[in-house]
């Protein structure tokens, strides 16, 4: 670790300490940074991509033939967006000034995260899924677009906070 020690200077001291101070509440920025992997999340929907970039996979046909049976009318639109709810459902809480969590709150949407033996993964949160199913491994790391997109936000908070 690389140690600085500032020896009389009272202009860097103060100003160190001021930046200190403005960054010790950083609620705001958790807000933002949850913001940010929301809207990211909402896009998905859009692009029809996981985090990584990759395809959602196609409605498989047999799933649509159960649907007309069951329902007596066509499957509209994408499996992820039939009613809206889970697209709807997705939010974000600040946990204290460190951690936001992020995320649909549809008690199915852990499904389509990691993918189901009879389901193919079209995930919404994280980059990467070894698996699928209950077993799976889900690397809960943020796609390589999502991090850099919550280090933009960081970067840009950290310079308004120096600013004002």
């Amino acid at each position: 670790m690389l140690h600085i020690e500032v020896v009389n200077d009272q202009r860097i001291v103060e100003s160190l300490q001021r930046a200190a101070a403005k960054l010790t509440h950083t609620g705001p920025l958790m807000r933002a940074v949850g913001a940010r992997l929301e809207a990211n999340m909402r896009q998905r929907f859009d692009t029809k991509t996981d985090p990584a970039g990759r395809r959602w996979a196609d409605i498989k046909p047999i799933t649509r033939v159960i649907y007309r049976a069951i329902h007596g009318k066509e499957l509209g639109g994408s499996l992820m967006e039939r009613s809206g709810h889970l697209r709807n459902s997705i939010e974000s809480h600040v946990l204290g000034e460190s951690a936001v969590e992020i995320g649909p709150s549809m008690h199915y949407a852990i499904y389509h995260e990691r993918g189901t033996p009879r389901m193919v993964r079209r995930g919404l949160v994280f980059g990467d899924v070894s698996g699928q199913g209950l077993n799976a491994q889900v690397s809960q790391q943020l796609s390589a677009s999502d991090t850099q997109d919550v280090l933009d936000v960081v970067r840009n908070y950290v310079q308004r906070t120096m600013q004002a």
